[in-house]
């Protein structure tokens, strides 16, 4: 008796498992077949698509309708090292058989740190409480062209007499993907109508730099990227 006792209660825990297996199934089947990625027009399925750091870009998704599904949610997330950025778009209805296009935007998050371009992963999500489709692909985003960043901006000193010079110390950095040649800085307090620009000459990608903290030669490979 006790072991007919324990022989059922196992064929019970396998039907039972076998139950929850099945459901497990059926909750992850697709509600979509996402056939197209755009990313500013620009096909990203493929993993060929490149992004600029800080700027913001429209994603297009194309994708035909596996299901009859109510209370559909689409989401576009750009994963960064540090910020994850998306958006949402839905609740919308989609019939089985037909093709759907959602247009989300999403800001493409600036966390390159030592490295003119990298790579992301771009996110499409489509679900509901039923079903589910996912497609990861990879972004290439770059630094833009030219970016001047001003890093700081002192006063040596706080009083001035009218008539004399006030130094104002600037150090400008370059954190854009080339060189920038013959760069000016202009300086101007508008309620004094007093404007000065000086010339800050040549600025070389942040990045390049020798081993010995000397700047890349202007025919480096580095530099003409």
């Amino acid at each position: 008796m006790i072991y007919m006792g324990t022989k059922n209660i196992l064929v019970f825990f396998l039907a039972l498992a076998s139950v929850l297996l099945s459901l497990t199934v059926v909750s992850a089947a697709e509600i979509a077949d996402v056939y197209s990625v755009e990313v500013n027009g620009i096909p990203a399925l493929s993993d060929e698509a490149s992004v600029t750091a800080g700027e913001t870009v429209t994603v297009k998704v194309y994708f035909d309708a596996l299901e009859n599904a109510s209370d559909v949610d689409i989401r576009a997330e750009i994963e960064g090292d540090k910020v994850d950025v998306e958006e949402k778009d839905g609740p919308f209805t989609i019939e089985s058989g037909f093709s759907y296009r959602k247009t989300l935007t999403l800001d493409v998050p600036y966390e390159l740190e030592n490295e003119v371009s990298d790579d992301t992963s771009l996110v499409i999500k489509i679900w509901n409480n039923d079903h589910k489709t996912e497609e990861t692909m990879i972004l290439r985003v770059q630094r833009p062209t030219y970016n001047a960043e001003i890093m700081s901006i002192s006063l040596r000193s706080q009083t001035v007499e009218a008539g004399d010079t006030m130094p104002i110390d600037v150090v400008v950095k370059n954190i854009g993907y080339n060189n920038l040649d013959d760069l000016f800085v202009t300086a101007q307090i508008k309620d004094l109508n007093v404007k000065s620009t000086i010339y800050f000459g040549d600025i070389v990608s942040f990045e390049c730099f020798d081993e010995d903290d000397e700047p890349c030669d202007e025919d480096d490979e580095d530099i003409s990227r």
